[in-house]
């Protein structure tokens, strides 16, 4: 036998345990016949001595797999008998190390050839919200100068992002709300959003010509020792005659580290003016793949991380959050209409936990697809109406999957078809490209 020891050579910022994605690898005959193929979870890390080794017969094999980013890499090689032989696959690097988190999530645009970058600044480390209030963290030297991330001589965004503190964008009217909101001055619809009152502007973490990072560390006492999360929590990002606003899935708890995880937003310019400038990640290791091939809409890898999903699912009291991805996995490809146990997991996450709209549009979903009998057309008419009362979800495919529910109810529901009206003027604002949900509001034309 011989020995592989197989990398994926990237580095992701303040991890302690690597991610691991999927890999499929080959044995090619003399004809070039695949044979004999086999998947393994191959950890992602600039660390030479971060690998996974496994026994293989001499001969001569082909190695792929997918980031969440959408990246292919592949490699084919041949070993010798008794050999040991490492086999690194290298994706596109990022521009900065603190930009990694982003770059594996596929958030990070390629500059246009023909565009001059700016100088870089120094970075600079702001703050960092702990518990609902802000903390600086790793200070270095700061700079008083204004950040723009320009690419024209308009530019887009600035790196201007607000915490909306006193939100009124809850319930069912969270949907008439936003769509109304028709103002092309940022600062005006921010306002109107936050119930008139002046939000906080939030310090970028790091930063250079064309990006900027925040950092967001909310813990449980923020929210509530007896019930985390139930107050929403919103970011807004100014753009020249619109705004992009950013539900964030806070406080997120990382069951397996047993500590709390930052949210990191990243802001650039965008290449067409009509593309969104913003993204959100969680910085977990356990959740980042998983999410990222959802988004991405790489059900294939998706299923490959089932039993991930299904941990995510069952500890949905520690973190609810979690949970509804855990519960999108399973939903998305599922492929049989027989109850599972985690099926009563995703209802839990409906009645237990009705701030976060996401479980009943997840239970609504599950039964319209099962639709086996009365009771369960009953049941998805209910959940898909409760979700919508219920307000924004935290997810993209949340809407999608709401507008496409509330579209269903409302053959026999006449109250659903207004809800879906007034669903489907938000739906198109969403950037689904984006796990959770970042939608355009204002601006006209410019959506």
């Amino acid at each position: 036998m011989s020995t592989l020891r197989l990398r994926i050579d990237q580095y992701i910022d303040d991890l302690r345990d690597p991610p691991e994605v999927y890999a499929t690898i080959y044995a090619v005959d003399e004809t070039g016949a695949r044979k004999n193929t086999r998947q393994e979870l191959i950890p992602v890390s600039n660390r030479p001595e971060t690998v996974k080794t496994i026994e293989v017969a001499a001969g001569h094999y082909y190695v792929e797999t997918v980031l969440p980013s959408g990246e292919f890499l592949s490699d084919d090689f041949s070993i010798k008998l008794g050999e040991t032989r490492d086999i690194v696959l290298r994706p596109t690097e990022s521009p900065h190390e603190w930009l990694s988190w982003q770059q594996f999530a596929g958030n990070v645009q390629t500059p246009e050839p023909s565009v001059k970058r700016g100088p870089e600044l120094e970075a600079l480390r702001g703050a960092t919200v702990v518990d609902g209030r802000f903390r600086r963290s790793r200070p270095r030297r700061t700079t008083e100068k204004t950040l723009h991330l320009p690419v024209s001589k308009e530019p887009e965004v600035e790196n201007t992002v607000r915490w909306l503190t006193t939100t009124n964008i809850t319930g069912p009217m969270s949907w008439r709300l936003l769509a109304e909101r028709n103002s092309t001055n940022p600062r005006k619809l921010i306002a109107e959003l936050n119930s008139g009152n002046s939000p906080k502007q939030l310090p970028a973490s790091v930063f250079d010509s064309q990006h900027a990072v925040y950092r967001i560390l909310i813990g449980h006492d923020a929210a509530g020792a007896d019930d985390p999360g139930r107050e929403p929590v919103y970011l807004a990002v100014e753009r020249r005659s619109s705004i992009e606003l950013l539900r964030l899935p806070v406080p997120w708890f990382m069951v397996r580290d047993g500590h709390w995880a930052e949210i990191e937003v990243a802001v650039q310019d965008p290449q067409e003016p009509t593309s969104f400038c913003s993204s959100v990640i969680v910085r977990d290791n356990a959740f980042g793949v998983l999410v990222g091939y959802l988004s991405s809409g790489s059900l294939p890898a998706v299923r490959q991380l089932a039993e991930t999903a299904k941990e995510l699912l069952y500890y949905k009291i520690e973190n609810p959050f979690a949970a509804v991805a855990g519960a999108y996995s399973l939903i998305g490809t599922a492929q049989q209409t027989a109850d599972e146990s985690w099926h009563e997991w995703v209802s839990n996450l409906m009645h237990k936990f009705p701030h976060v709209p996401d479980g009943a549009i997840q239970w609504g979903q599950l039964k319209m697809r099962m639709r086996r009998n009365s009771a369960d057309v009953a049941e998805a008419q209910e959940a898909f109406m409760q979700a919508y009362a219920r307000g924004i979800p935290f997810y993209s495919l949340g809407v999608r999957w709401l507008l496409e529910g509330l579209e269903w109810v409302a053959q026999d529901v006449p109250a659903a078809k207004d809800a879906a009206d007034e669903v489907r003027a938000i739906a198109y604002r969403v950037n689904y490209r984006q796990p959770f949900t970042i939608l355009r509001v204002g601006g006209a034309t410019d959506v």
